[in-house]
């Protein structure tokens, strides 16, 4: 019995720990790729997690990755309408598609 709740015990923290490295990485902005795996994994989990859909867009904004950033702003922004860093990166996704009008006005909701 005794053993049994050890192996549990160790499982358990395991997990976290494994858990917790994922965090790190979805937070992290120098591997993309490592990032992206990270806070997808995250996300299957917590489809609301709205920090893992901020930072992966992050991520497919420095690998040009425009309408992927958009949707996980756009994402982001359903679950919150007042996230000022899902609207800042969507802006920044629609400049790079060189659409100046939903540039502004994600621009000016980041800034309200």
């Amino acid at each position: 019995m005794l053993r049994a709740l050890v192996t549990c015990l160790a499982l358990v923290l395991t997990a976290a720990s494994t858990f917790a490295d994922t965090r790190r990485d979805c937070a992290q902005h120098g591997d993309l790729e490592l990032q992206v795996r990270a806070c997808s994994d995250i996300i299957r989990r917590n489809g609301t997690a709205a920090w893992a859909y901020v930072n992966r867009a992050w991520a497919y904004l420095d690998q040009g990755k425009l309408d992927q950033a958009i949707a996980d702003t756009t994402k982001v922004i359903q679950i919150n309408p007042r996230n000022a860093a899902a609207h800042h990166n969507r802006a920044a996704a629609y400049h790079g598609k060189a659409d100046y009008d939903r540039t502004i006005a994600d621009a000016t909701k980041a800034c309200q």
